[in-house]
């Protein structure tokens, strides 16, 4: 029950910025680590319910010629499997669930046996990979949440410092950055700049460099001399020139693995720390990205693309430099492919024909492009010569990842319009940001309409929606709002007053009476928002709960940690039940956590999901801040993928609860907030057994990239350790890596004993692979490997379609999202919930009830007024 690393009795009980948070004990029913417990003994994990998420296709072609109905359900199926559990295994492997015996008839029933287990119907790894499995179960523990401390301030104007050293000093530290792997993928000047930053230090033979458990945030280079290390007093190891050591401390902090001690003669070190390595990558990013954004805006075709999409350009462009005066870039009759913008230098056309018709000779240069729009359009342009006039750099966008990425040109552009419409109008009475108008611009529809047609009349009940017209014209005309006809033509808008708060609260259900009529006086295109798909994007809001602290009643601790208690509380007089996280001021600010806190908070305040944890109220006294949460009983995530006999989910399962993760995500980043750590343990199941993400600790407001170092090291993503700056591709690899946990029982890239830094560059490298044979479906296996990409730019979810191409992939094949997205489906397994306020199931925290009560001295004014906007 709470006591492990989970959602809310982790390291902080909530908000892991500052301790390390092993996952303890995952076991059974002791272990879980969420704030709540799974309710199981005795009770059914797979209902018999029917459902509409239907059989994969594979499956179905499997077992077609057993007279299998492509209609069983996931009850039908789990169920079937449990009380067969010899069944003969899929051909295409275990992900199905295993192939019916063909000794069973077409129509016999699935028995409706209870069985004893929630994990029955967990499938068999090869004994090679089990054995990889169950090692590493064993030191998994030790990789725990990290984090570095935001930085503040960036501006492209920050001037990394600059210490003495001599060419051959600065060559020297060049060369041993080469081979190491946070530097090595790093562009020369970069690099470079990083060089300079780097201070010597000499220290006398015996001086202790580092200590073991200490925080460090200084990485060294050895000059001269030699080291020892060692660990609990042992010595492990010795380094001496060229050698490197401390790589962690410059991605967050991270107490010291080893003592550092240099041996008997002096030892010449040069030293570079944390918080300069960050801020000169990050500097070097956010400047090239606003200076290629700049050339991409002076562009004629790209000035009405909006903000995210060219950013999107900017990380597609690769850049090629031709030293050369006469160096060709195309010949004539070749098919472009490329959209080439010069950055510097200049580049010749000659032999110039189009259409039949022969131009004369073109000097293009900065800013100026060649191959322009017809190539982005996907069109086929033969080519003209273009040769180097003299040393020139010039930026590319190949055709087909601008059109995987961006999409149709012309789409893109409608979809720029519509989304500057919707941030200057507003949906309602809501004002929008950019990032979430252009969610909104996604999921609006074309249509067209004549000249004559009426939309509707004043007085007549219409489906509340808006329209965007592309082109035409309307005339809106009321008597009751005694206005006089308006004519509304492109960039114009109608029908924002059928949108309104209640019907954005309830989602579009029933019509409302319109105030105008609104006809069409020129041939109308239109793009249509009904409020069905607004809600999807903004989600809906319930009426504000208006339970006060007084209204509380403890109950007991659910867990416990570095800022607080999380605490079972219920509504007096009632059985409504809650969860009450109570975090101290006095370690908020200690800690630099106050502002954290607070974003938290914010960001929880405005998610409305059922797929997203739900904060009910917040509240502060003098000593501690609280947010007031609904509970959620069905315990995480993590115990139904690891807490049985077998070795991993069925595919079938996986499906729904890496969809329903899924949704949860895709939810977030129509509004920006990108998650940033998630992890099985980080989700948890509602009563009905539908996955909840929980503990938002890291979640952001991200509208292009941030630069923070944080998350859980299975699950970081290549981008996040590298500090290139991150958005919510982050998230959909952590979801990749969540997903091949769920089907082969271990995250990709782990194996037993594995150091951290080992780690790391396995996520860099993309070093990981699949159990033997056909234990993973081939659709499953594609899918991960189209979200586990090295370059988030090219990442399923990250492309022009975003979350829908990987809702669309072939492996959720008869996977109704729409009503998954309205919780119509059963899931594969329903927690038994006996009573809302039942605690014996969980860890007795009794021993920790006076825990900090009055611990740390009282806060000041100055220091009060941090907490002013929770």
């Amino acid at each position: 029950g709470g006591g492990g690393g989970g959602a809310f009795a982790n390291a902080n009980a909530d908000n892991p910025h500052t301790a390390a948070n092993p996952p303890t004990d995952h076991g059974g029913n002791g272990g879980g680590g969420g704030y709540d417990t799974t309710h199981t003994a005795g009770g059914s994990p797979y209902t018999d319910h029917k459902t509409d998420f239907r059989v994969h296709e594979t499956f179905v072609s499997a077992v077609g010629t057993l007279g299998v109905s492509a209609q069983r359900t996931f009850g039908d199926l789990f169920n079937y499997h449990q009380t067969h559990p010899t069944g003969k295994e899929h051909k295409n492997g275990a992900g199905a669930g295993g192939a019916i015996p063909e000794d069973q008839a077409a129509t016999t029933q699935p028995a409706k046996q209870q069985p004893q287990s929630a994990y029955g119907m967990s499938h068999r790894l090869d004994d090679a990979f089990r054995r990889r499995v169950e090692d590493a179960k064993e030191g998994v523990a030790r990789l725990a949440v990290v984090f570095a401390a935001p930085l503040t301030d960036l501006a492209v104007t920050y001037q990394a410092p600059i210490h003495a050293k001599t060419a051959d000093e600065r060559e020297f530290i060049n060369a041993c950055l080469r081979e190491a792997f946070l530097f090595d993928k790093m562009k020369e000047r970069q690099r470079l700049t990083l060089v300079d930053a780097f201070e010597k230090r000499v220290v006398g033979g015996g001086s202790t460099i580092i200590t073991q458990g200490e925080v460090g945030d200084y990485f060294y280079v050895i000059q001269r001399g030699k080291v020892k290390f060692l660990v609990d007093g042992e010595e492990v190891g010795r380094a001496g020139r060229g050698d490197t050591f401390g790589e962690l401390a410059l991605l967050y902090n991270s107490p010291r693995a080893a003592t550092v001690v240099a041996l008997q003669k002096p030892c010449t070190l040069w030293r570079v720390d944390q918080l300069t390595f960050r801020r000169i990558l990050a500097t070097y990013r956010i400047k090239g990205d606003t200076e290629t954004k700049d050339l991409l805006k002076k562009v004629e075709f790209l000035k009405d693309v909006d903000d995210a999409n060219l950013t999107k350009i900017v990380y597609l462009l690769g850049t090629k430099t031709y030293p050369k005066a006469g160096e060709q870039l195309l010949k004539k009759g070749d098919m472009a492919s490329e959209f080439i913008l010069i950055k510097s230098g200049k580049l010749r056309g000659t032999d110039i024909e189009i259409n039949g018709q022969k131009f004369e000779d073109k000097i293009f240069g900065p800013g100026e492009h060649v191959n322009s729009l017809a190539v982005l359009r996907g069109l086929s342009v033969m080519g003209n010569v273009v040769t180097a006039e003299d040393n020139t750099t010039v930026l590319y966008l190949r055709k087909e990842d601008f059109l995987r990425t961006c999409g149709d040109y012309d789409a893109l552009i409608k979809k720029s319009a519509d989304t500057k419409a919707l941030r200057i109008k507003g949906i309602g009475s809501r004002k929008i940001n950019t990032s979430t108008a252009g969610h909104l611009a996604s999921v609006v529809t074309d249509q067209t309409y004549e000249a004559g047609h009426v939309f509707y009349r004043e007085g007549d009940k219409v489906p509340p929606g808006l329209y965007l017209i592309r082109s035409g014209e309307v005339r809106v005309e009321s008597k009751a709002d005694d206005i006089a006809s308006k004519l509304v033509g492109p960039l114009g808008m109608f029908g924002e007053e059928t949108v309104g708060e209640a019907e954005l609260r309830t989602g579009g259900v029933g019509e409302v009476v319109s105030r105008h009529t609104v006809t069409v006086t020129k041939d109308l295109g239109v793009g249509h928002l009904g409020v069905r798909a607004i809600v999807s994007v903004l989600g809906t809001k319930s009426p504000g709960d208006d339970i006060e602290m007084d209204d509380l009643e403890k109950h007991r601790i659910l867990g416990a940690g570095t800022f607080g208690q999380v605490w079972l509380v219920n509504r007096k007089g009632t059985r409504e039940a809650y969860a009450l996280k109570i975090q101290f001021k006095r370690q908020l600010i200690d800690s630099n956590q106050a502002a954290g806190v607070i974003r938290e908070k914010n960001i929880m305040a405005q998610l409305h999901s059922p797929f997203i944890i739900k904060l009910v109220n917040s509240y502060q006294d003098e000593k501690n801040v609280y947010m007031l949460m609904k509970l959620y009983q069905g315990g995480e995530l993590w115990s139904v993928m690891h807490g049985g006999e077998g070795d991993a989910l069925p595919e079938l399962a996986a499906k729904f609860y890496s969809a329903s993760v899924l949704e949860g995500l895709t939810y977030m980043h129509r509004r920006s907030v990108i998650y940033r750590d998630l992890k099985p343990e980080n989700v948890l199941l509602d009563s009905k057994g539908y996955t909840v993400i929980v503990d938002l600790g890291f979640a952001k407001v991200v509208t292009d990239k941030t630069y923070t170092f944080c998350g859980t090291p299975l699950y970081l993503a290549p981008e996040v350790i590298l500090q290139r700056g991150h958005d919510k591709g982050a998230d959909h690899w952590s979801w990749g890596v969540v997903l091949y946990e769920m089907l082969c029982g271990i995250t990709p890239f782990y194996d037993k004993n594995i150091d951290q830094m080992t780690l790391f560059k396995r996520i860099i490298n993309m070093k990981f692979r699949f159990p033997h044979g056909d234990f993973v479906s081939e659709e499953a296996k594609d899918l991960i490997k189209s979200v586990l990409v090295a370059d988030p730019v090219n990442r399923l979810g990250s492309l022009a379609r975003a979350e829908r191409d990987i809702e669309e992939h072939k492996w959720f094949k008869g996977v109704n999202f729409g009503k998954l997205h309205r919780r119509e489906l059963t899931p594969p397994w329903q927690p038994e919930i006996t009573d809302p306020l039942d605690v014996s199931n969980f860890d007795n925290w009794d021993h920790l009830l006076d825990k900090k009560k009055d611990e740390g001295k009282p806060l000041s004014e100055k220091e009060q007024k941090l907490f002013k906007d929770f």
